[in-house]
C-alpha cells in the first residue's frame, strides 16, 4: 500500500505517537493515535491510496466528535481501515467506491481541535463473521499504526495528473503505431 497527501497543504502539525495534548491521558492512550496535516478551512481532502481503491464503510456525522469518513482496503498488506476525521462536510457515500484522488470531503476544525485540521489514522484489521474488527485493539493507540510506513510525501492530486499525462502519450504512442503497421501491412483494422 503507497498512501500521498490527501491535502495539498504540506505541512503535518502532529504525528503518530506524540504527546502534545491532556486528553491522551484522560482516553487512556500513549499518545497520538494518527497524524494530523494542517489545513485550510474547506480544503478538499482527496482518498489518498496511490495502489488500492477504497470502499467507504461509515460517516460519522457527530459535530460534538468531528464529521469523518472510515474507509476500508484489502490488498496483498492486509485489511486497513483509514479514518479522514475532522471535516466540514463529507462528499462520499457509505458504499461508495474509492479511487486515487476521489473527494472525500472538506476540512474544518471540529471537536477537540485547536485549529484547522485533517486527522488521518491507520488501523491493521481482521475480517471475522461478524465484520472486521481491529488486529491490535489494546496497542495504546486505540489499535492505530504509523501511516507513515506507507507515506510518500506527495499530493495524490498532482499525482493522479502525471498518471494521466503519461496516460495521454501511451495512447497517442499507440495510435501512431497502430497507424504505421496498418499502412505498412495494408491491415484496415488492426487489433491491439
Amino acid at each position: 500500500m503507497k498512501l500521498c497527501r490527501s491535502v495539498r497543504t504540506n505541512r503535518i502539525t502532529q504525528r503518530f505517537g506524540e504527546n502534545l495534548v491532556p486528553y491522551y491521558k484522560i482516553w487512556q492512550m500513549l499518545g497520538h493515535n494518527g497524524v494530523d496535516f494542517a489545513a485550510y478551512f474547506g480544503e478538499p481532502i482527496y482518498w489518498d491510496s496511490v495502489d488500492c481503491e477504497g470502499k467507504v464503510i461509515k460517516l460519522s456525522e457527530n459535530i460534538n466528535e468531528g464529521l469523518g469518513v472510515v474507509v476500508i482496503t484489502k490488498d496483498k498488506n492486509g485489511i486497513f481501515q483509514h479514518r479522514f476525521w475532522h471535516l466540514k462536510e463529507i462528499k462520499c457515500k457509505v458504499g461508495q467506491i474509492l479511487s486515487s484522488g476521489d473527494l472525500i470531503g472538506l476540512a474544518n476544525t471540529t471537536g477537540k481541535t485547536l485549529g484547522c485540521h485533517l486527522h488521518r489514522d491507520l488501523k491493521p484489521m481482521i475480517e471475522t463473521q461478524l465484520g472486521y474488527e481491529n488486529e491490535f485493539p489494546n496497542n495504546g493507540y486505540f489499535g492505530g499504526i504509523d501511516l507513515m510506513l506507507y507515506f510518500t510525501n506527495f499530493f495524490i492530486k498532482d499525482y493522479v495528473d502525471i498518471l494521466n499525462k503519461q496516460k495521454t502519450v501511451l495512447e497517442k504512442l499507440i495510435h501512431l503505431i497502430r497507424n504505421f503497421l496498418e499502412k505498412k501491412y495494408n491491415i484496415n483494422s488492426f487489433k491491439t
